[in-house]
């Protein structure tokens, strides 16, 4: 900027206005004081943003102030007193404007001012979006890329948002690009609260007050796979839970919004790699928001092979995707993974319109026709356009229409099968599953011959017995067992089992009662196995005071209400034993646990086992030690008191014997 011409001008000026002939004066006699005044140009900021200017030159004086005199831009101007007047300069920059006011005694006063004028609006480069330490808030970077002025300093910027109103002017930061954050939810702040694509709108200020062009950025504001999604309701199969995905506060859909949600259930190579397999199912549909795609999703959880489910939401705008959210999809991402209480494998209610497929078995057979059937829920119907399709190792099948669709697996393997709506549809709804298919499977399972031994518990009157057993299968797989129980020889009545798989069976048995079981496997192609039986078993109690006992020295008889027939042996100095040799299928000794009872040192056959009787309550008749073996035979039982330190006692109550 030239500051040249403001102080020629301003030295001229000082130079005339002490020539004091430059016009005749008549001095009154009592007018004896200069005027007094000020001077400004414009608003008084310092800058003006136009070539002609208003000067403010304000005065008084005790009579009279009959003139002034204007010194700007190498000129001199002698002009009748006024409080104003206009002022054209030949070029923008910074001026100095003098001014002398005159009374009518010839006195003089002298002032002057310097200010700068800009009549060239500030630019803006570029305006991008800049990292944001926290994607999730209601915040955003911009970024103001190379914006500058000619002349003046960047003072101010404001944003928009969709040509709404600007936002408060904020303060420029310095630095290249200068950046701010800017709450692009709130309308207040040019904002708006609608997310998707919009038209960001931003200008600079320059110290002139001058605004910039507008510069338009077009931006997609979006939060993919970044949203929380939320899970209420029953979590259980047969029951409706809700999902939610989590907008920003404040944020909304725009309501040409289009949104997808699928829910997919598998094993982690479905689920997490893409690798289909044998448990994968998926449900698939999408539509806008003004027929209620949008909101959140409550469904009835199905009962499915593998209850380990990914659910996914998406919106869409007209510049892209706007948001999404998951459960599961990654090892770092919790799937939903729903207990069980309904067994039902079909969805019986959505509030969003979808259609899931079901085949009528699970078992594919190779050779064999295997039927899927869709099922549309919440307003959505079937069409003839929708398409049907089988894919099995490069040989697709398809089928357009209808409700079911059979067709005959050629090979084994897993076989993806799909349902999706057609051309004649405008937004996606489709499913999926997948289903083995396998080689008839015609050769029964087999079981081993059940095991009878002692479970754990207690003895009073009866015993806890356990039975197990293992199964084998060369097909398919064992898909149930079957337990019966015979009491004394009588009929076969059949128990339930903990789960259909389950290979252990402890139930109470009275002594001196004889019970026999026996165990088949049903396999999943529904081949049924043998029969295999156990041998008649019968509980039997010796007494602690039996003389098939052996006891060393230092046992005590000791009275006890708790003990089988009021009386029990203890001893609590180590070293003491007591020994029992039987003819039996399995052994359980019987004593008390509690706060003043310790280890002891139990050999079978010469075996040690240690075990501890310690507890912190007392409580009597426990199976305090058990062996079983796969036959009858004769075996030797020896507890020796091992004498813990400050709990030494060991009680003996006697045994229990399967024979």
């Amino acid at each position: 900027m030239t500051r040249g011409p403001a102080r020629r001008a301003l030295a001229m000026f000082m130079a005339m206005a002490m020539v004091a002939g430059a016009a005749p004066f008549i001095r009154a006699a009592h007018d004896g004081a200069a005027p007094v005044g000020s001077i400004s140009v414009g608003d008084g900021s310092g800058y003006a943003t136009s070539l002609t200017v208003k000067v403010h030159v304000a005065a008084t004086d005790d009579v009279a102030v009959t003139s002034m005199r204007l010194s700007y831009a190498d000129t001199l101007v002698d002009l009748p007193y006024a409080p104003s007047a206009q002022i054209t300069f030949p070029y923008a920059g910074t001026w100095g404007v003098g001014v002398t006011w005159f009374d009518a005694a010839g006195h003089g006063t002298i002032a002057s001012t310097q200010f700068t004028i800009d009549t060239t609006v500030p630019f803006i480069g570029s305006v991008f979006l800049d990292s944001d330490d926290d994607p999730n808030d209601a915040s955003v970077r911009v970024a103001v890329q190379n914006a500058g002025d000619d002349r003046t300093q960047l003072t101010h910027v404001r944003l928009r948002s969709n040509g709404g109103a600007w936002s408060p002017s904020y303060p420029i930061p310095g630095g290249n690009p200068r950046l701010l954050d800017w709450a692009y939810l709130d309308p207040a702040q040019g904002g708006t609260n609608v997310l998707g694509g919009r038209s960001l709108g931003v200008q600079v200020r320059n110290a002139a007050g001058l605004w910039s062009a507008v510069l338009t950025k077009t931006i997609n504001f979006m939060f993919e796979e970044r949203l929380a999604m939320t899970v209420s309701g029953d979590q259980r199969t047969g029951h409706v839970v809700t999902f939610t995905p989590k907008l920003p506060d404040g944020a909304v859909l725009p309501s040409n919004a289009i949104c997808y949600w699928a829910m997919l259930w598998g094993d982690d190579q479905s689920l997490i790699y893409g690798n289909r397999n044998d448990t994968f199912g998926s449900i698939e549909t999408q539509g806008t928001k003004a027929k209620g795609y949008c909101k959140p999703w409550s469904v009835t959880v199905p009962w499915v092979p593998l209850r380990q489910f990914m659910v996914v939401f998406e919106a869409q705008g007209s510049a892209g995707q706007i948001a999404g959210a998951r459960l599961g999809g990654s090892p770092d991402d919790p799937a939903f993974e729903p207990g069980v209480d309904g067994t039902s494998r079909h969805i019986t209610s959505s509030n969003i319109p979808m259609v899931y497929v079901l085949p009528e078995s699970y078992n594919l057979i190779v050779g064999q026709p295997a039927t899927y059937r869709a099922y549309p829920l919440a307003g959505e119907t079937l069409k003839s356009t929708d398409v049907w399709s089988v894919q099995y190792i490069d040989t697709p099948e398809r089928k357009l229409g209808g409700s079911s669709f059979t067709f005959t697996p050629k090979i084994a393997g897993h076989i993806t099968v799909c349902w999706h709506g057609g051309a004649s549809r405008t937004y996606l709804v489709a499913a999926c599953f997948d289903p083995p298919a396998r080689y008839r499977d015609t050769t029964a399972p087999n079981t081993t011959t059940p095991q009878v031994g002692f479970g754990s518990g207690y003895s009073q009157g009866s015993v806890p017995v356990q039975v197990t057993w293992r199964g084998t299968d060369t097909g398919w797989g064992i898909a149930s067992y079957r337990l019966e129980r015979s009491v004394n020889g009588g009929a076969w009545s059949r128990v339930t089992l903990s789960s259909a798989k389950a290979t252990t069976y402890t139930e109470r048995r009275a002594y001196d009662l004889p019970v026999r079981y026996r165990v088949r496997a049903t396999d999943k192609a529904g081949n049924v196995g043998s029969w295999d039986y156990s041998s008649s078993v019968r509980p039997t109690r010796v007494s602690d005071g039996s003389t098939g006992l052996t006891y060393s020295a230092g046992w005590t008889t000791v009275a006890d209400p708790t003990a089988y027939g009021g009386l029990a042996h203890e001893s609590s100095e180590g070293g003491r034993s007591v020994s029992f040799t039987f003819s039996g299928r399995a052994i359980a000794w019987l004593g008390e646990i509690g706060p003043s009872f310790g280890k002891a040192r139990v050999y079978v056959d010469g075996i040690l086992t240690w075990v501890e009787t310690g507890a912190v309550t007392d409580a009597p008749r426990r199976l305090l030690y058990r062996k079983a073996w796969s036959s009858v035979g004769t075996h030797t039982i020896r507890i020796v008191v091992n004498g813990t330190a400050g709990r030494p006692t060991l009680s003996v109550d006697g045994f229990a014997i399967l024979r």
